[in-house]
């Protein structure tokens, strides 16, 4: 008896098609993975004006997740640098999967920050 077992890349998905944090605020990009055989690594890029970058998680202590048991990406004391598209990518034995894109953006400036600052004193 032959038995054949179908293996197929991860299913990537992103819970929003678009996020908005205040600056210098947290938000999590949620990216949903299911995969069998099981998921190996995560990854995260990000698009701004046509220029795909990897986001570089645990470089800098404002990001965080995009791990096997965390897909998701955390941005705290989010910049007006984080804005722009992402994506979310699942790598298996059977080969990598990609979600659509996410926007994110980054509303406020630190010249408003400083003045509601000013304000509250």
């Amino acid at each position: 008896m032959l038995f054949c077992f179908q293996t197929a890349t991860p299913n990537v998905q992103i819970a929003q098609a678009s996020y908005s944090v205040n600056l210098g605020g947290a938000v999590e990009l949620v990216c949903i993975v299911s995969a069998d055989p099981p998921v190996s690594s995560i990854a995260w890029t990000r698009t701004v004006n046509g220029v795909t970058t990897t986001v570089n998680i645990g470089s800098l202590a404002r990001y965080t997740g995009g791990t096997v048991s965390n897909p998701s990406l955390t941005i705290l004391n989010a910049q007006v640098s984080d804005e722009g598209s992402y994506v979310c990518s699942a790598q298996s034995s059977a080969g990598t999967g990609q979600s659509g894109s996410t926007t994110l953006s980054v509303v406020g400036s630190k010249y408003n920050s400083d003045i509601s600052r000013m304000v509250e004193k």
